[in-house]
Parts: C-alpha cells; sequence; structure tokens
C-alpha cells in the first residue's frame, strides 16, 4: 500500500504544481479544490498527526521503563550551609559547600504492553494513510459531482428557457386565434398556464444553478463566471472487465475503505493485548554513577571552634535489575480490557458494514455504467420521438383535430426528454467515478481523460432577472353568434367576416397571469359531446335526457352541455359526480362566455337537418 501511496501522492503535486489560473475546465477547478479544500487539508493534518503514533508507542510514557529506548537521567545540586555542633562543653559551628550530581540510565528489558503498544500504533498508521487516500479520491469525487452538478443545473435551465419560449409562442397563437373566433378562451387559458408555470419553473432553476455554484465554491473557495461544458458528443466506455463479479473482487481488495476500516479493527485488536499486558511482570535493567562533595566538622575534642568545614568526596555507582510485578490493581485492568474488547467488536462491525457498503457502491456503480449506456442511447431515440409527437401535434392543430392543451404537452414532452438525456449523461459521468473510487484506482489522470470530454465555456448569468414576458389577451369576444331564420324554419348562426391574423410574437398586447384575463358575463359548464351536426347533438340530448342539458353552437361545433357553475372548481366537483355511463365519455369543465352561450333547441325538421356551416 506505500508503493501505491507515493505514486498517488506524485500525481497529485504534479497537477498541483500546474499553473492555477482562472478555472475554465475540470483539472483547473480540481487543481483549486486540492489546494484549497477544508476537507482535504483536514485530513492531511490528520494522516501526519497519526503518523506520529508510531514512535510515540516505541518511545513509551515518558516514564522510566516505558518504550523500547533507554531513559537517561541527570541530577545536579550546589548547596551552601552553615552547621554548628555542640557535644557538651565542646562545640564546633561553620559553613560548608556541598556538590553532587547523579546520572542514571533506566532500560526497559521485557514489557509486553510495549510491544503490543507499538503493533496498535503500527496498524493505526496503515488505517490513517488509506483514509488519507480515501479522502484524496473522496474529493476527486467530490470536485467532479460539484462541477457536472452546475453543468446540469445550466442545462436545465437552458432547457426551460427554450420551454417559456415555445410557450410563450403557442400563447400568442392562442391569442391571436382567440381574437378572431377561432378558438374559445380556454386555449388562451391552457396557454397561458403553461407559460406561468415555465416562469415559475425558471426560477426554481435559477435558483438551483446559483446553489450548485456555491456548493462547488464551498470546495475550490473560487467563484465561478464560465466552466467548460461537456460536448454533445462523448464516448460512452464500457466497463472493462465487463464482470460486475470481477469489479466487485478487485473493490473488495483495493477500496481504502475497507483498508481503512480493517486496519483499524486490526489496531483495536492490538490494543486489547495491550490494556490487558498491564498485569504482566516488566524488567527494567538501571545503572547510577554520582558523586558528592560536602564540608565535614573537625574533631569536637578541643575547646570550641568556628571556622570552614572539611571537605569530603563521596562516589557511588551502582547496577542492577529491577521486577515490577503488579498483582491487582482494583480491578482497572480487568475492566479497561473488558472496554477495549467491546471496542474491537465495534470496529469489526464498522468492517463489516463498510465492506457490504463498497461492495453495494460497486455494484450499484457498475450497473449505473451499463444502464447509463442504453439509457443515452433511449433518450436520443426518445427526443427524435417527441419532436415528430410535436411536429404531428401541431399539424393537428392547424387543421383542428388537436386541442392546445395536446401542443402543449407535446411541447413539455420534448423538453422533458431534452432535460433527461442531459441529466442521464452526467449521471453516467458520475457513476464511471464513483466505480473507480470504489474499486480504489481513482486517480486524477481520470479526471484528465474526461477533461476531453468538455468543450466550449458557457457563461452563468446568475444575476440576470427572469424575463417573463406577460399578455393581457383582449376582452373584446369573437363576434357574437346571430340567429337568423331561414326560409324553412331552420336555425342558421352566421358569423360576421373575420380576417385571419397571423401569429407573431411582436404582434400582441402585454400579457399578464390568468388570473387576470377576465371574459365579460361567463360562467363554467360541464361538456358531454360535441358535434359538427345539430341533429347528432340533439339525439345525444334526448338519448340522456337530463333536465340542465343544453346545445350551444360555438366555432362550428354543436356542444351539449350540463350546468350552469360561476366557479370552475363548483363545476369540476359536479363533474365528479355525473353517472358512470357519463364519465366514460370523459367530459371535461370549459368556460362559457353567456354572450356566446346560445340556446339551440330541438327542431322539427321536415326532411333533413340543414347543417350550419363552418365559420370562413
Amino acid at each position: 500500500m506505500k508503493k501505491k501511496f507515493l505514486v498517488f501522492v506524485l500525481i497529485l503535486f504534479s497537477l498541483v504544481a500546474a499553473p492555477l489560473l482562472y478555472a475554465e475546465d475540470l483539472v483547473q477547478v480540481y487543481c483549486q479544490a486540492l489546494a484549497s479544500d477544508p476537507t482535504f487539508q483536514k485530513a492531511h493534518a490528520d494522516w501526519l498527526s497519526a503518523r506520529q503514533n508510531l514512535p510515540i508507542a516505541m518511545s513509551g510514557t515518558g516514564t522510566p521503563g516505558s518504550g523500547l529506548f533507554p531513559y537517561v537521567d541527570i541530577t545536579a545540586g550546589l548547596d551552601r550551609t552553615f552547621q554548628r555542633i555542640e557535644a557538651g562543653s565542646s562545640s564546633v559551628s561553620g559553613y560548608f559547600n556541598q556538590h553532587n550530581y547523579q546520572v542514571t540510565v533506566t532500560q526497559p528489558i521485557f514489557n509486553y504492553a510495549t510491544w503490543k503498544a507499538i503493533s496498535s500504533a503500527s496498524f493505526s498508521v496503515k488505517a490513517a494513510t488509506a483514509t488519507y487516500i480515501e479522502a484524496a479520491q473522496d474529493l476527486i469525487f467530490r470536485t467532479a459531482k460539484a462541477y457536472f452538478d452546475v453543468l446540469d443545473a445550466y442545462d436545465q435551465l437552458q432547457f426551460t428557457l427554450a420551454q417559456k419560449e415555445s410557450f410563450y409562442h403557442q400563447l400568442v397563437t392562442a391569442q391571436e386565434k382567440f381574437k378572431v373566433g377561432l378558438i374559445a378562451i380556454t386555449g388562451v387559458y391552457d396557454a397561458q398556464a403553461s407559460y406561468d408555470q415555465a416562469i415559475a419553473q425558471e426560477i426554481q432553476d435559477r435558483n438551483n444553478l446559483d446553489n450548485q455554484l456555491e456548493n462547488l465554491r464551498a470546495i475550490t473557495g473560487q467563484e465561478y463566471r464560465s466552466l467548460a461544458s461537456l460536448k454533445k458528443s462523448i464516448p460512452l466506455v464500457i466497463p472493462h472487465p465487463r464482470n460486475i463479479d470481477a469489479w466487485t473482487a478487485v473493490a473488495e481488495r483495493q477500496s481504502f475503505a475497507i483498508q481503512s476500516a480493517l486496519y483499524t479493527m486490526l489496531a483495536q485488536r492490538e490494543t486489547v493485548k495491550e490494556t490487558a499486558a498491564q498485569r504482566y511482570p516488566t524488567l527494567t535493567g538501571t545503572f547510577s554513577y554520582g558523586a558528592q562533595q560536602r564540608g565535614f566538622p573537625p574533631s569536637l575534642s578541643g575547646p570550641p571552634t568556628t571556622g570552614e568545614f572539611l571537605d569530603t568526596t563521596t562516589t557511588t555507582a551502582t547496577a542492577g535489575l529491577n521486577l515490577n510485578f503488579p498483582v491487582f490493581q482494583g480491578g482497572f485492568v480487568t475492566h479497561s480490557t473488558r472496554q477495549e474488547e467491546y471496542n474491537y467488536l465495534s470496529a469489526s462491525d464498522q468492517l463489516n458494514f463498510t465492506h457490504r457498503d463498497v461492495v453495494r457502491q460497486t455494484r450499484q456503480a457498475y450497473l449505473g455504467v451499463d444502464s447509463g449506456i442504453s439509457k443515452i442511447r433511449a433518450d436520443r431515440q426518445a427526443i427524435i420521438s417527441a419532436q415528430n409527437k410535436l411536429e404531428a401535434t401541431q399539424a393537428g392543430y392547424v387543421v383542428g383535430t388537436r386541442t392546445m392543451v395536446d401542443v402543449l404537452d407535446a411541447v413539455t414532452s420534448l423538453y422533458q426528454a431534452q432535460q433527461q438525456w442531459a441529466t442521464d449523461r452526467y449521471s453516467y459521468i458520475i457513476n464511471i467515478i464513483t466505480l473507480k473510487q470504489q474499486a480504489g484506482t481513482l486517480c486524477p489522470h481520470d479526471l484528465a481523460q474526461i477533461n476531453t470530454w468538455l468543450g466550449k465555456a458557457v457563461r452563468f448569468d446568475v444575476e440576470k432577472p427572469v424575463n417573463a414576458k406577460v399578455f393581457t389577451p383582449s376582452t373584446t369576444l369573437p363576434h357574437t353568434v346571430k340567429h337568423v331564420h331561414s326560409p324553412k324554419g331552420v336555425q342558421r348562426a352566421t358569423r360576421s367576416h373575420r380576417p385571419l391574423i397571423k401569429a407573431s410574437r411582436h404582434h400582441t398586447s402585454p400579457v399578464h397571469s390568468a388570473s387576470h384575463i377576465e371574459t365579460v358575463h361567463a360562467h363554467y359548464a360541464i361538456q358531454l359531446f360535441a358535434s359538427r351536426t345539430l341533429a347528432e347533438a340533439t339525439a345525444f340530448k334526448n338519448k340522456h335526457r337530463l333536465h340542465d342539458l343544453r346545445i350551444i353552437h360555438q366555432n362550428g361545433w354543436y356542444k351539449v352541455l350540463s350546468g350552469h357553475y360561476s366557479t370552475r372548481q363548483a363545476a369540476t366537483i359536479a363533474l365528479h359526480r355525473l353517472p358512470s355511463s357519463l364519465q366514460k365519455l370523459k367530459p371535461w369543465v370549459v368556460r362559457v362566455p353567456k354572450v356566446q352561450s346560445t340556446s339551440i333547441k330541438p327542431l322539427s325538421l321536415q326532411k333533413k337537418a340543414t347543417h350550419l356551416p363552418p365559420p370562413r
């Protein structure tokens, strides 16, 4: 593992040595993260600190007899003393100096706890090294994840802006068609509702982009106005070997998370032995050498005298062995050992959890890469299909076989397919990085390879306000249906001449939200049936014979309506209460202007029904 670590460190510092210019691509962003990420800097400091555990264990606790190396103690002293000695009628007094020094060397000979402490420290250093490399790989993953989260948020915003622009065109078209009486006001409301939802989604996407930029800045400490974007065409790399069990086996052998947990467990096992060894005897050898010089009083046999004492020097050398056997320490060793045994069980469970988690993430990442390739290809086809659907729906809307709701749904489906395609590409790249991280093979060169998949830079206009183009459709309704009686008594509906106005995004009035669009004297009803002929509408009404059924003529259609409600909510509640036979017809709530709600009574036709001509 030491060789792998040295290679990994050399790769890291080779990238750090690169010029730290204003970051525009993934490698430059990673270099800045490597230099300033607080999480990685903390991991580096923790690793340097953990490396001291081994020399500390070898040197012991700092007391004589602990550790492997000799303990040398030197003491020295200097005193000046006045002393008076009396014996009967004789006395002697005077000053004398006292000098002493001593050198003591203590060498541990046998201490089982020390050897177990060294073994535990050795495993803990290996665990710390594995944790540090894991942190370095995690920095690569976090940087790439934050980088591509920013690009994903940017893409989602761009698709939302394009969708909003498309809804804008649909809204303009709906308004112009409403002005000339080709569609009901509900078509304008549907387009306005979709446009308003797109504005709300734009606000959310802009906020998400701001948040993702802040997440990236938290790692690198830099603020970014532009980043290199992902190319439209990227290589879809298949995992090699193409065997999920082979990748799992590699992860079990090389994952630094598993290695860290394994060495932590082994270190804790040695700690149990170290704690239990505190009741074992210890043997130390000692050697001391010292000298003492002090004054010695003269003879007391003569008359009392005063003066300097006589100097004497004593030299001592000692060598020996000391055996210490702690038989009982009040139960301290027993309970401490039991506590460390529980800590060992905890470390074992942590290893088991880490192993399962690595296996899970490895298999999920492999499946994510494998399925991501297929999903990206499927997304491409989904975009083509959604585009074809939109074109067909728009063509159907022009000829009257599709409604505005169908067009809006098709537009939404197209942009959802594009958004899913963009998200799946970023997920595919993240799964590649995750797979290599769990297998223990992730290195900065992998980022350099992914960096070649990036292309032109994109700018983030995070302070740009939301451009909400809102309109107010004209409250002038289409020309009112006029009732004229034909010579044969057949009721006809005619409209005055209305020229078609081509929809243009520049030919429109300001639009506000749908809640501000009002039509004079309007109400809500439930539409059950519609036909081009009055006879079919009348037959439908006679068949069901509900007391509140009525027929109106609108835009060339005879519509069978039920109910008269002041609010859409009341009409919706009534719709759900209809008989099951009518529920199968899939009725819907419509807004009916009273000025257009011309009730047409059943007519007794003599020969055949006279069809009302469609508006020209």
